[in-house]
């Protein structure tokens, strides 16, 4: 008859627990790492259109907002990001993120992603605005 104590069951969770945290944050490091060592697609423009567009004193959302105006239509700079085409609109945000990784060190994808998305749509309402849409 093996008796375990309360105690020793929850140190030994906690430590489990600390374990698991560990490893996410590992498997969160690395995937955010891991997309830099691949070679950037320059499908939608050429390397040197967006060489001419990333202006390094410049933040990343202002940088995406010129690849936004290049790369959408007339009539979807009008328009909100979610109504956007959203392969056009993750491409600005993967390359944008490659390009810049280095310097947003403390920044993880999704915090450059938000700051990318407020930053084209608050165009977009500033544009709808003054062409009284």
């Amino acid at each position: 008859n093996t008796s375990i104590e309360l105690s020793t069951i929850a140190a030994t969770m906690e430590r489990q627990g600390e374990g698991i945290e560990n490893i996410e944050k590992e498997v969160a490091y690395i995937s955010e790492n891991m997309i830099r060592k691949l070679p950037i697609k320059y499908d939608r423009m050429s390397e040197e259109e967006v060489s001419e567009l990333d202006v390094e004193k410049e933040s990343p959302a202002v940088f995406a907002g010129k690849l936004a105006v290049k790369l959408f239509s007339e009539e979807e700079q009008f328009e909100l990001v979610e109504d956007r085409d959203q392969h056009v609109y993750r491409w600005i945000v993967d390359l944008v993120w490659r390009r810049r990784s280095g310097t947003e060190k403390n920044s993880t994808k999704e915090n450059v992603q938000s700051r990318i998305r407020a930053h084209i749509d608050q165009k977009a309402k500033r544009d709808c605005a003054k062409n009284g849409m």
